[in-house]
């Protein structure tokens, strides 16, 4: 709209023809480059597999095509989407999995091209406003980026924005668009069960237009039936969407799941597992994060701004608002609020009403061009945090490496094993796709529990319920996620009451794992023609990257660690999770230099958070070889960008005290951190006690570290073992103190005392596990300090040594053993070969 006394001046109308088109260009190239990315969606290869099924066969598949337990079962196998399966079935046999990437991308541009083209006709095209107009849109890419995948939600997004721009081309008068939408109705039947969401619009846009003219006759006006005219043209054709519903392939299924589609709306979120009251739902919700609702960080980062632009912009313009306009974008935002998976409804369907309110402020004149302009600015500071959160995709096309078992099912395949394979249900697309002679999928992330129950989900984590389903199916192996399990604490919010997880007994073997799963075979399984690869023993991937290294002092185990470790290496040289597990293993051991050449060499090859977890690793390296101020460094970018684990989070109060003063402002928040994790922390009290010694908490602090240390020296078993260590029978002492840390494993005299009855048998690299363990409970323990600080100089690393030595004389400046450190300190520094240091400081 131009409004009379506005100069002409401000952007005459041709000028804006080249803006246009470089604004426009770049607004759709945006979301395609946004969805060109490598394939590591779990659910794109289901329709890969069941489009293969139907262009091989030229019809419906008899049967169940795919799960074992279900295979051949009912009738012609028909699923609502089965046209999308086609689709892209048909790229990838013209161009591969490269072709499919590009389709995905191709569609999203097509979308961005309706939402873009969608304007206001009445409204000059200003500088301003186009610019306002593509960063809106630009925004909204940003927020759809995540559902940028080879799902038939893709072509859904498509066809939205062509509902909405019929229903925009209608409110200025124009009908032919509309009309059309019921032909646009049967082909999306057959492609996505969420026709719903168009019927919803339009049902919105008439139940406005009835408002408006209710309202008049309430204002004391009397239309005609003529002005219902225009409300019974979207009702008639939403009436002809839910009647083509039934010309589709499966008539009424895909409504009937639309329905069930609204109705996750309006109750919050599918309920998988509701008929075991509720067991397997979180569990199923925590793998499944798009059933759940929407976090703090998406309602304080983009979803959130995006929200509050939405209402700015109808404020600024609520002259000129539509109803329909207002019950479309409101009923957006709260399906955003319900649930993950609906936060794409928030942009596709809004962003071209802002962008439409925006365009008509900034042709009012300069001020209001300016604010025009400004409020989608004001969310581009929250839109590089939401592409950083996904940095598991990578652009490019393809499959993305280390995704998926490409190494298990490999494994299987020479093996030729016969028999049922359970597996993760993330991966049941991708065997069914992959195609393995034999090797069937067992479960889907379709309906997981349709046939099993809950035990499908919860069988990971519980040993009885995966006891329940191998006593019925008998699985001969088993693909389960690297890192499927969370840390116990999490596990235990999710499903409290679960039992020891079920592939750690002596049912199953694991005999490979890489970035993407790990393969178990059963014990007991007859010989295989290649026979069986060998075992590992000292990696349990099921359990969760906090479990992955045994880590243990006994030596045997030990050294079977890390030939464990090089073999994983060996066997997937490109994998992350295996040079991660070297890594730790060469870094207890006290090589340090190898753990950082493998860390490093695992975070290039990783993706967040597992590069999170490294940097810890590279954290703890940096720390034992006496360089604090890199590993408060590292520690601090590993916790902007991941939870940091209790025991990281007291290094890194401890790193910062160490490296950059004592800055309690700084190093506090670590050592809170680490409590909430774990309250029985020993060095976290320990921390605050150095940081806030008048603190009003600091008695409490006092008094929680005194219990614990109470409770870990009167251990019966440590005070034998320190007798036998005083008396010289290390054999012994170092029996009694492994049944300690074996009850308390935060014990952390007792892991300090093992490694001095080790180190004096000559049990170097064992010794360095046991005090590396003692100090992440406590990096405030003078004896683990010293202890290092002997392993590091039998093991030929002077610096760290005397790192570790001065660490110690900070900690206890006075005595006949800090004295002794001094002395061997001067020594190694003026002399090249080192004198040995007292035995122990005790």
């Amino acid at each position: 709209m131009h409004m009379v006394g506005v100069p002409l001046s401000f952007d005459p109308s041709p000028r804006p023809r080249f803006v246009r088109a470089a604004l426009g260009l770049a607004t759709v190239v945006l979301p395609a480059a946004l969805g060109l990315k490598q394939l590591a969606d779990v659910d794109g290869w289901y329709h890969l597999a069941y489009g293969r099924e139907l262009l091989a066969g030229g019809r419906f598949p008899p049967g169940e095509p795919f799960l074992a337990p279900l295979l051949g079962q009912g009738g012609e196998y028909r699923t609502p989407e089965w046209l999308f399966a086609v689709l892209v079935r048909a790229a990838e046999q013209v161009g591969g999995l490269p072709a499919v990437s590009v389709l995905v991308a191709l569609l999203a541009a097509l979308t961005f091209i309706v939402l873009w083209r969608d304007r206001t006709e009445s409204t000059q095209d200003t500088t301003a406003g186009l610019m306002a107009r593509a960063a809106v849109l630009m925004l909204a890419a940003v927020l759809m980026r995540e559902r940028f995948q080879p799902r038939p939600e893709i072509v859904a997004f498509l066809l939205i924005s062509l509902v909405q721009h019929a229903i925009h081309r209608h409110e200025e008068g124009e009908w032919r668009p509309l009309a059309a939408l019921p032909l646009l109705f049967i082909v999306w039947a057959n492609i996505h069960p969420s026709q719903v969401v168009g019927l919803g619009l339009l049902g919105l846009h008439a139940l406005a237009l009835l408002a408006g003219v209710g309202w008049k006759r309430l204002q004391g006006e009397r239309p005609g039936w003529r002005a219902l005219r225009p409300a019974m043209a979207p009702a008639l054709v939403a009436v002809a969407g839910v009647a083509a519903s039934f010309v589709a392939a499966t008539p009424g299924v895909g409504l009937a799941t639309s329905v069930r589609f609204l109705a996750t709306i309006l109750g919050g979120g599918p309920a998988p597992g509701a008929s075991d009251g509720g067991a397997a739902a979180p569990a199923l919700t925590h793998f499944v994060s798009e059933l759940a609702a929407p976090g703090r960080d998406d309602l304080l980062g983009l979803q959130g701004g995006f929200i509050c632009l939405v209402a700015a912009s109808f404020a600024v313009n609520a002259r000129h608002v539509s109803a329909s306009a207002l019950a479309r974008a409101a009923a957006a935002c709260a399906a955003s609020l319900v649930a993950v998976r609906f936060i794409p409804l928030l942009p596709l369907i809004c962003a071209p009403l802002v962008a439409r309110n925006l365009a008509e402020v900034a042709a009012r004149g300069r001020v209001r061009a300016a604010l025009a302009c400004a409020l989608p600015l004001l969310l581009a500071p929250l839109a590089a945090p939401q592409v950083a959160r996904f940095t598991d995709e990578r652009f490019g096309v393809g499959l993305l490496p280390g995704r998926f078992p490409e190494g298990s099912l490999g494994q299987l395949e020479n093996l030729h094993l016969a028999g049922p394979v359970y597996h993760t249900i993330h991966f049941g697309g991708f065997i069914a796709w992959r195609a393995v002679p034999g090797v069937r999928p067992f479960h889907d992330a379709r309906n997981p529990e349709s046939w099993a129950g809950p035990d499908a989900a919860l069988a990971p984590f519980d040993e009885a319920a995966f006891g329940r389903l191998d006593t019925r199916y008998a699985f001969a192996a088993a693909i389960l996620e690297t890192v499927l399990a969370p840390d116990e604490q999490t596990l235990a919010r999710l499903a409290p009451g679960l039992q020891a997880p079920a592939f750690g007994g002596s049912r199953f073997a694991l005999v490979h794992f890489d970035d993407a799963a790990g393969l178990y075979l059963r014990r007991d399984l007859a010989p295989v023609p290649s026979g069986p690869p060998a075992e590992y023993r000292c990696v349990r991937p099921d359990h969760g990257l906090e479990l992955m290294s045994l880590r243990s002092s006994d030596p045997a185990l030990g050294e079977a660690c890390l030939d464990e470790a090089r073999r994983a290496v060996a066997a997937s040289p490109r994998a992350a999770i295996p040079r991660l597990f070297l890594g730790r293993a060469l870094l207890d051991r006290g090589d340090l230099a190898g753990a950082e050449e493998q860390l490093v060499r695992a975070r290039r090859a990783a993706f967040a958070p597992l590069r999170c977890i490294i940097d810890g690793e590279r954290a703890r390296g940096a720390w034992l070889a006496g360089d604090a101020a890199r590993s408060c460094g590292l520690l601090e970018e590993a916790g902007a960008h991941g939870a940091t684990r209790p025991r990281a989070a007291v290094l890194a109060g401890a790193a910062c005290l160490g490296g950059r003063g004592t800055r309690p402002a700084a190093t506090e928040p670590w050592f809170r951190q680490a409590l909430k994790g774990d309250p029985e922390l020993l060095g976290a009290y320990h921390g605050l006690l150095k940081v806030a010694p008048t603190s009003p908490r600091a008695p409490t602090y006092r008094q929680f570290s005194g219990m614990l240390e109470a409770q870990h020296q009167g251990d019966e078993d440590l005070r034998r073992g320190a007798d036998a260590l005083q008396q010289g029978d290390h054999a012994a002492a170092a029996a009694h103190l492994r049944r300690v840390v074996e009850r308390n494993p935060r014990n952390v005299l007792g892991h300090t005392n093992l490694g001095f009855a080790l180190l004096s048998q000559g049990h170097v690299p064992e010794a360095s596990v046991a005090f590396q363990r003692a100090a992440s409970l406590d990096p405030f323990h003078p004896e683990a300090e010293y202890g290092l600080g002997l392993v590091f100089e039998r093991l030929g690393h002077r610096e760290a040594a005397a790192a570790r030595l001065r660490r110690f004389v900070e900690l206890r400046p006075t005595g006949r053993f800090a004295d002794r450190a001094r002395v061997q300190l001067q020594a190694w520094e003026g002399r090249p070969q080192p004198q040995s240091a007292p035995t122990h400081p005790r």
